[in-house]
């Protein structure tokens, strides 16, 4: 038992529980640490850690990072807590390294602490040092596939912490330290965490205080002191973190997230085929997974945690049984539980079942590190140990048959075993359905391919988790003798270690920095030019259409196709600015207009007069598109081909109609102050180089609707930019007559306007942009954005209501 003892001495007296998680994780991050590769799976690369090169170019040109110019006309990308701008971490992290590494360094740090953290959560409810590493790892591993999205990787840590504070401050253990931790937790999880992960872990954490009270012993003011201090924490946590909440939900009430009907958000939870990836954690078949959500602890960490499970709800085994029933029921797709839940005020903002994940993977976790202690224990006779095992070998077995039985006869008879699905679909289920015989074949096709693929024994990413179920059963199986040689604990170490390291060494979350730092010739080709502002075109076909079934299964292809056609956010890596933009909290005001975009048949000659007449309108003074637009209003400056040998066309087109950043509008007409109704007119609007409409503000219409028409506003005289910053614009205009002064920007809570250092109201003008009436004569004109105007359109629209 000697290695028993000292693997538990050092992990108690040394530090070993940290080494013994960090170390292999480390071993994975090595590439991204050094910079040899960026995650790029999910949204991390195209969406994510593209604004982080916006941020650094920011702080290092001493230029403020609350507005991006180089997105969707304007936008504060922060608000939607993407980057965690106020977490001290990411400040420090990104102003010292290259924005990948930092990026990666973020993760790495979230993912070992997130390990750790619950490791020592399992030490303090008396857990030994090889179930509490196991329990560490099982958290990191159900996460992995999700981790490289750095909102989701920064809410992490903080779950077990706020368990471990909880719990302290139940025990009366340096009860003022553990309130100070908790509040600084939920505090860096409002500032840098994904916020449906945040309440989530605040809600499960209160299922914890609740828990504490209710079997703590003493009279009443003791029971719920663990309830009231919990309570403190997420109110201090909180207070302090609506420095992000309060411009977060400013923002949400203009954009399409306003809430979600009770119906839509129970979609996207787990479906029945999941349950296979708690064995194979690449499994992956549309329409009857919803990958990447995963369930994969490990092979040994899913056999203890069965074993841990109990039906006693007053032991801490059973409250996490029960927490991770609980948090199973609300993940699965059309969940009723969730359903009722988000009848709540504050849940109704929440949809997607299935992110409650996170609650799931902690608890199973946590239950994974108890089961090793009672199973190491338990007798080999045991009925529990002898239903679990034989369970484990009957699944083991069926899964390595499929993949055996797969593997072959794809290898040997894949055509002609799609060419047999096809002809039985045909003979014994088409039977003259609406749409052609070829879209259920492309079905087909998709399906058979993903199929096969999740079972291929020639892909790592199958082989490894097929083989350590194998010697998982091998370990059970051979367990009184290596206790008895005082090896097993020391195996399992192992054991898990190599598990974690083989099975998401073949994750595909990563690529090759080298190709990711080339610069696309299309980029190249428009940094030559001057006062750029980009639109890349897909033309109502996603990314995948333009690419063949090989490059579009390929995470280089699929990149490089993204990066050479500058799609959002990735456009901000060049610093070239783009109409285009990704967020879920987005103005409805552009997102509709950009529709127009999205949507656009390559043929449709009306569609393509009227977008071209938005393109010039919104100042998009280059088109990228990789169709022929053979519209009279652009014209092609270059082309290339990429990816060989698909060669895929790109081309980009130049709109000498571009309207500028800031111009003096005329016509000018205006209407009623409505959303919709200015839509349909911004859409319908003549052709006219500087004409627009402003709509009538509710609180001062006398501004500017007096007249239906206001031929005063000439369009003439002189504008000079005297300074140009993220969130400052400084001009100087001279005109003979009255102007509407159009700044080209989204007009969006925290802008104001001045005309010689005296604020002017700011106009809603075609839909979306701002603009500002201009006496003659010359004056100084600033544009200036900031968030103290967000705090004040706040507080409006909270006295408004």
């Amino acid at each position: 038992m000697r290695i028993l003892y000292s693997i538990e001495e050092w992990g108690i007296k040394r530090g070993g529980i940290f080494l013994l998680i960090a170390v292999p994780v480390f071993v994975l991050f090595i590439p991204v640490l050094v910079g040899r590769a960026d995650f790029t799976s999910g949204f991390s690369y195209t969406w994510i850690e593209q604004f982080f090169h916006f941020y650094k170019n920011s702080i290092t040109q001493g230029d403020s990072i609350l507005w991006n110019p180089l997105v969707f006309s304007g936008f504060p990308q922060w608000i939607s807590l993407t980057g965690g701008i106020f977490s001290p971490f990411t400040y420090m992290l990104v102003r010292i390294f290259p924005v990948s590494i930092a990026y990666g360094a973020l993760i790495f740090l979230h993912v070992v602490f997130a390990g750790y953290w619950t490791a020592l959560l399992l030490r303090r409810l008396g857990v030994s040092v090889v179930g509490s590493v196991m329990g560490g790892f099982a958290f990191i591993m159900n996460q992995w596939l999700l981790i490289p999205e750095l909102p989701l990787a920064s809410a992490l840590p903080y779950l077990p912490l706020l368990f471990l504070a909880l719990l302290a401050i139940a025990r009366r253990e340096k009860t003022i330290l553990y309130f100070f931790l908790g509040s600084l937790a939920i505090l860096l999880m409002w500032f840098s965490g994904h916020w449906h992960y945040v309440v989530e872990i605040l809600f499960a954490a209160g299922f914890f205080a609740v828990y504490l009270s209710f079997t703590k012993a003493g009279n009443l003011k003791e029971r719920i002191r663990p309830l009231v201090l919990y309570g403190a924490m997420v109110l201090l946590g909180t207070i302090i973190g609506s420095i992000q909440l309060i411009p977060t939900f400013t923002y949400i009430g203009l954009s399409a997230r306003t809430g979600f009907d009770h119906l839509q958000a129970v979609q996207g939870g787990f479906l029945p085929a999941d349950g296979i990836s708690a064995f194979l954690p690449h499994f992956i078949v549309p329409a009857v997974s919803s990958a990447p959500w995963i369930f994969y602890i490990g092979a040994l960490a899913l056999f203890f945690f069965c074993y841990g499970c109990t039906n006693k709800f007053k032991s801490f085994p059973g409250f996490f049984t029960l927490l991770a029933l609980g948090s199973l029921l609300l993940s699965i797709n059309n969940s009723f539980l969730f359903w009722m839940l988000h009848h709540l005020p504050f849940m109704k903002l929440l949809h997607s079942a299935n992110r409650w994940i996170v609650i799931l993977a902690f608890a199973t976790s946590v239950l994974a590190g108890i089961g090793y202690d009672r199973f190491i224990n338990a007798a080999r006779s045991e009925k529990k140990y002898s239903i679990l095992y034989k369970t484990f070998a009957w699944i083991t077995g069926v899964l390595t048959g499929t993949a055996v039985a797969l593997t072959v006869s794809t290898r040997l008879f894949g055509s002609t075993l799609l060419d047999a699905i096809k002809s039985f679909f045909a003979a014994h289920f088409y039977n003259g359905r609406q749409l052609p015989i070829e879209t259920y074949y492309g079905y087909l096709e998709t399906g058979f391919y993903y199929l096969t693929r999740s079972f291929d024994l020639m892909r790592g990413a199958v082989l490894f988790p097929l083989l350590f179920l194998v010697l998982a059963l091998v370990l059970l199986r051979m367990r009184e003798r290596l206790v008895a040689k005082g090896i097993f604990p020391l195996l399992v170490c192992i054991f898990v270690v190599l598990n974690f390291e083989l099975v998401f060494a073949f994750s595909g979350t990563t690529t090759s920095r080298a190709m990711l730092n080339s610069v696309p010739e299309t980029a190249a080709m428009l940094l030559k030019q001057a006062d750029v502002k980009i639109l890349p075109l897909f033309l109502k076909k996603g990314a995948a259409r333009f690419l063949t079934d090989e490059a579009a299964e390929s995470e280089t292809a699929r990149l490089t196709f993204y990066r050479s056609m500058l799609a959002p956010n990735i456009n901000t890596m060049y610093g070239i600015p783009s109409v285009e933009y990704m967020d879920e909290i987005a103005s409805r005001r552009m997102n509709r207009l950009l529709s127009v975009f999205r949507e656009l048949p390559q043929d449709d000659e009306v569609s393509l007069q009227t977008a071209s007449k938005l393109w010039s309108f919104t100042g998009v003074t280059h088109v990228l598109s990789p169709f022929p637009i053979t519209h009279s209003s652009l014209k092609k400056i270059f082309e290339t081909s990429i990816l060989p040998p698909y060669n895929i066309p790109l081309m980009i087109y130049e709109n000498p109609a571009a309207r500028p950043r800031f111009y003096f509008a005329s016509p000018v007409s205006h209407i009623a102050e409505d959303e919709l109704k200015a839509f349909e007119l911004l859409k319908t609007m003549p052709d006219s180089p500087r004409g627009v409409f402003v709509e009538c503000p509710r609180e001062a219409p006398e501004i500017i609707c007096t007249d239906s028409e206001m031929p005063g506003f000439d369009g003439e005289g002189t504008i000079t930019l005297e300074t140009k910053k993220n969130t400052e614009s400084v001009l100087k205009t001279t005109s003979d007559e009255p102007q509407l002064l159009v700044f080209s920007e989204n007009n969006l809570p925290g802008w104001k306007a001045y005309i010689d250092e005296k604020e002017v109201p700011l106009l809603m003008v075609g839909s979306v942009y701002m603009g500002i009436i201009v006496p003659p004569g010359t004056h100084e004109v600033r544009f200036e954005f900031s968030y103290g105007t967000i705090l004040e359109e706040f507080w409006k629209q909270r006295t408004s209501k």
